[in-house]
């Protein structure tokens, strides 16, 4: 008989952890196993929707070199939000909910976009001289 595939979790906090594992060549074996975890405890974080991540936080965070602000709310506490715009808190926001290979894309259409508006502006002082 067919299992069920099983769902994985909406909690962005549980999102973001994993997105860091990935972007960082890191397995979900590697965190329990340096939280001290069985290998069932990421998976009820990850398909139970399960909470016990919360008492690790510091830890989680700490092994993946991100803050606690980070993982809870998408903003890096180093990044002063005193300084950035509605605009680019919520791109920030976005970028860190994509997967890996979406970042990618996002950062070549980023890439693309500003490529595109400078040669628009080289082109418009080019035809301004002639």
């Amino acid at each position: 008989m067919r299992q069920k595939k099983r769902k994985v979790t909406e909690n962005p906090v549980v999102l973001r952890i994993m997105d860091q594992l990935k972007l960082q060549g890191k397995t979900e074996k590697d965190l329990v196993r340096h939280l001290g975890l069985s290998d069932s405890a990421f998976s009820s974080w990850k398909f139970e929707d399960g909470k016990g991540y919360e008492k690790r936080i510091d830890e989680i965070s700490e092994f993946l070199g991100v803050t606690k602000g980070y993982l809870y709310d998408g903003i890096d506490d180093y990044v002063n939000a005193d300084t950035l715009t509605a605009t680019e808190i919520k791109l920030v926001k976005q970028f860190r909910t994509m997967g890996n290979e979406q970042q990618k894309n996002f950062m070549k259409l980023g890439d693309f976009l500003v490529m595109s508006t400078k040669y628009e502006r080289m082109d418009a002082i080019i035809s301004d001289e002639k």
